[in-house]
């Protein structure tokens, strides 16, 4: 039996057995997050004992996070890259747009621009659709403030937060799980917060 439960801004899988006598929380490879209780808690208890573990469960998305960005590669190297948490076939194509078809990213073979050139375009414009959605979808569900967001290449990081308040988030996230990607997000918000999140 199982049901997906928010924790602190993380979605969890929650996964009750009769036989199971402690609360556990694990954090997957791929940045899914599962509970496993006994059947006979209550919601409110498991609840209040994970957020108790909900640093090191921050601290486990950063380093799976850190150690995707070493692996990310915006060539097509291998006929394969990564997009939303997953790994992509890439096929050259007769279609007239690059995208998603089939469980395959197809680029167009006729095209001025190179392979990874068009790849990287192609990742931009997603990120603007799909990560601000799912900021503005975060903003609006916890009731914050909104000072503006900005999609764009930052290197490196993940994100940032400008004096303004203005939220920064990479256009390279998209290639990240969804939950890496809620916990930039969440991440960068909590510096308008506090500055320091060192020993977040």
């Amino acid at each position: 039996m199982s049901e997906n439960i928010e924790i602190d801004g993380l979605s969890f899988e929650l996964v009750r057995s009769t036989k199971r006598k402690t609360i556990g929380v694990k954090v997957h490879h791929n940045s899914q997050l599962t509970i496993q209780a006994p059947s006979h808690l209550l919601l409110e208890e498991v609840s209040s004992h994970v957020s108790k573990k909900i640093g090191w469960v921050r601290r486990k998305l950063r380093s799976i996070a850190t150690k995707e960005s070493h692996n990310r590669t915006f060539s097509i190297s291998g006929g394969e890259v990564h997009y939303m948490g997953r790994i992509y076939s890439v096929t050259q194509s007769d279609r007239h747009k690059i995208g998603l078809f089939q469980g395959r990213i197809h680029i167009p073979i006729k095209t001025n621009q190179s392979q990874s050139e068009k790849l990287i375009q192609w990742y931009k414009q997603k990120a603007k659709t799909i990560l601000s959605k799912e900021y503005y979808s975060i903003v609006e569900s916890k009731d914050w403030e909104s000072r503006g967001l900005k999609i764009m290449d930052l290197g490196a990081r993940w994100g940032s937060c400008s004096t303004d308040g203005t939220i920064n988030l990479n256009w390279k996230i998209i290639t990240l799980p969804k939950s890496c990607r809620e916990y930039v997000i969440f991440h960068e918000y909590a510096h308008l917060k506090v500055h320091d999140l060192s020993l977040i």
